[in-house]
C-alpha cells in the first residue's frame, strides 16, 4: 500500500498595465495608444489532493491494483480594472489627466474536482494464456458558486477660469456612473 497526499495554500496578486492602440484620425492614421489600464488581481489559492495505491498479489499467478488519485483546487479572485479612454469613447481626453474613465470590481471563487480510480489485474490461467484487464473511472467538474461584477463609469474634464482655451483650467470629475451589475450564485451539488 501507498498513500500520499499535497496541500498548498497561497496568496499572490499582480499589478499591470495595458495599453491598447488604434489608429488616430487626428495624426493621419497613424497607431496611438487608445486605453490606458490599470488592472490589479488579488488571488487566494488553495490545491489539495490524495493517491492511494494498493497492490495485492493473491498468488504468483494472480495480481490485482487499484489507484486512486483526487485533486481538489479553490480559487477565490477579486479583480479591479481601471480603464482610461485617450481617444474617442464619452468625448475623449482634451488636455493630459481628461477623458473617460470606467472601472470593473469582479469577484470570482470556484472549485474544481478531479478524480481518476483504476482497478486492474493480471491473471496467468495457463503457460500460453494470459488474462490482463483493466477498468478506469474519472470525474471532473468546475464549479463557480459565486461570481459578481460592478462596472461604473465617470468622465474627467477641464473648466476653464478664464475665457483662453489654452489657459488655467480646474479639473473636474463627474460622479460614478453604474454600467453593468450582476451576481450569479450558483447551487452548490
Amino acid at each position: 500500500m501507498l498513500a500520499a497526499g499535497n496541500f498548498q495554500d497561497q496568496y499572490y496578486g499582480s499589478d499591470a498595465i495595458y495599453n491598447q492602440a488604434a489608429p488616430n484620425v487626428h495624426a493621419n492614421g497613424a497607431p496611438g495608444l487608445s486605453d490606458y489600464a490599470n488592472r490589479y488581481f488579488s488571488t487566494h489559492q488553495m490545491n489539495n489532493g490524495v493517491t492511494l495505491h494498493l497492490d495485492y498479489s493473491i498468488n504468483p499467478r494472480n495480481k490485482i491494483q487499484l489507484t486512486n488519485v483526487l485533486l481538489y483546487t479553490y480559487i477565490s479572485q477579486a479583480r479591479t480594472i481601471i480603464d482610461t479612454a485617450i481617444l474617442g469613447g464619452n468625448g475623449g481626453r482634451t488636455v493630459p489627466g481628461t477623458g473617460p474613465v470606467t472601472t470593473d470590481y469582479t469577484s470570482v471563487t470556484s472549485r474544481q474536482f478531479l478524480e481518476n480510480i483504476k482497478l486492474d489485474g493480471k491473471h496467468i490461467l495457463s503457460k500460453h494464456f494470459l488474462v490482463d484487464w483493466t477498468g478506469v473511472f474519472s470525474y471532473a467538474a468546475k464549479r463557480v458558486p459565486d461570481m459578481a461584477d460592478l462596472g461604473l463609469n465617470s468622465k474627467i474634464d477641464t473648466v476653464h477660469t478664464t475665457s483662453d482655451i489654452h489657459g488655467p483650467y480646474n479639473f473636474v470629475v463627474t460622479p460614478n456612473y453604474f454600467d453593468d451589475i450582476s451576481r450569479v450564485l450558483a447551487a452548490q451539488s
